[in-house]
């Protein structure tokens, strides 16, 4: 067994308009009869998941951008960041925004209340980092347990003034006369 573990997306993977259809949820069944693990990736709260999923398909859900672990076999979850404060989500800017949704951590409403959002963040005065995503906004707390956190920078190795090259990461001589290749 090569794969111990199989982690996926749920919304617009492997469910289509928020339900697993027979034919997927089968083949997920079948890796698992495998002796492999499912762990599934989630925008959603864990209350707008785990009443949609089979508690003995998944092992582990990361829900709301990585900001919750939730486990549907014994429906514990743990937060691995600080949740948004209350008078942000309860701001009545934002009362009425739709789509709207609360997680443990996580606070998303559609991207065209941008204007309420900013109008909520400089009353409540809170630090939260806001990203877009598709056609949402999604509040979350900033530092490590950030849900989407930056994407890395190529930097070159400290031993090495010289870029990345191919031909000598794989020792290989490629004849196309790259700074390092010994064929001319």
């Amino acid at each position: 067994m090569r794969y111990l573990a199989l982690a996926c997306s749920y919304d617009e993977t492997i469910a289509v308009d928020g339900q697993i259809d027979l034919e997927t949820e089968l083949g997920l069944r079948r890796l698992v009869a495998s002796g492999r693990q499912l762990i599934l990736l989630s925008r959603r709260p864990v209350e707008r998941i785990e009443e949609r999923l089979p508690a003995d398909l998944f092992a582990v859900v990361v829900a709301e951008y990585g900001a919750v672990l939730y486990w549907p076999a014994t429906g514990q979850a743990r937060r691995l960041a600080e949740p948004l404060p209350p008078e942000l989500t309860e701001h009545p800017a934002l009362r009425n925004a739709e789509p709207r949704a609360v997680g443990d951590v996580v606070f998303t409403v559609g991207a065209n209340h941008e204007n309420a959002l900013r109008t909520a963040l400089e009353d409540v005065g809170a630090e939260v980092k806001v990203i877009a995503d598709k056609d949402l906004l999604v509040a979350a707390p900033p530092g490590p347990a950030s849900p989407v956190p930056p994407a890395p920078k190529f930097t070159t190795s400290p031993r090495s003034t010289r870029s990345w090259d191919p031909c000598k990461a794989k020792a290989m001589r490629c004849g196309a006369r790259c700074p390092s290749c010994p064929v001319t």
